[in-house]
C-alpha cells in the first residue's frame, strides 16, 4: 500500500530531474518499506499525508496521499520540515520546488503557474523573502523583479 502512495511522486521527481535532490537517508525510506520499522518507528496516514513517525514525530520521506488536488513531498527530521521540498499539480507538472531548514523556507524557493511555467522565483532566509525576486506571466516571460528585506517588498521594481 505504501509504494502505490509513494510511486506517482517519484515518479513526478523523476520526470523533473528532481529525485537526485532528496536526502540519500530520505530515499532509503521511500524504498525501503522496513527502515522506519528499523528506526524504531512506523508508518502513518494521517489526514492526508503519509510517512514515518518515530517517537511522535516525523521523520524521512512524507507525501500527500495520490488523491490530493496538489500532491507534495518533503522531508522530515525529528518532526521539523527539514530538506528538500517538492510540490506537483495532479497532474504531474511541478507546482513548487525549495527546501526548508528547522520548518522555515530556505534558500532558493521557485514557484510554478499550473501550467508548469515558472511563476515566480528568489530566496528566503529563514522564513522571509529576501533579496531580488523575480515574477513570471503564465505564459513565460518576466514580468517584474524587485528587491525584499524581511518579506517586505522593498526599494524599485522593474
Amino acid at each position: 500500500m505504501r509504494r502505490c502512495l509513494i510511486l506517482p511522486l517519484l515518479a513526478c521527481l523523476i520526470q523533473h530531474g528532481w529525485a537526485e535532490e532528496m536526502p540519500t537517508s530520505a530515499k532509503t525510506r521511500v524504498d525501503e518499506p522496513g527502515a522506519c520499522s528499523a528506526l524504531g518507528g512506523r508508518w502513518k496516514t494521517i489526514r492526508g499525508e503519509s510517512g514515518c513517525l518515530v517517537r511522535g514525530k516525523k521523520e524521512g520521506i512524507w507525501t500527500s496521499l495520490a488523491n490530493q488536488p496538489r500532491r507534495w513531498i518533503h522531508s522530515y527530521r525529528k518532526g521539523e520540515l527539514d530538506g528538500p521540498a517538492h510540490g506537483f499539480y495532479s497532474d504531474c507538472l511541478p507546482a513548487y520546488k525549495g527546501s526548508y531548514k528547522k520548518s522555515q523556507r530556505e534558500g532558493k524557493w521557485t514557484d510554478f503557474h499550473a501550467k508548469g511555467v515558472k511563476g515566480a522565483e528568489g530566496n528566503y532566509e529563514t522564513g522571509k523573502r529576501k533579496g531580488v525576486w523575480q515574477f513570471f506571466h503564465r505564459e513565460g516571460p518576466k514580468i517584474y523583479q524587485g528587491p525584499f528585506v524581511k518579506d517586505e517588498a522593498e526599494g524599485e521594481f522593474q
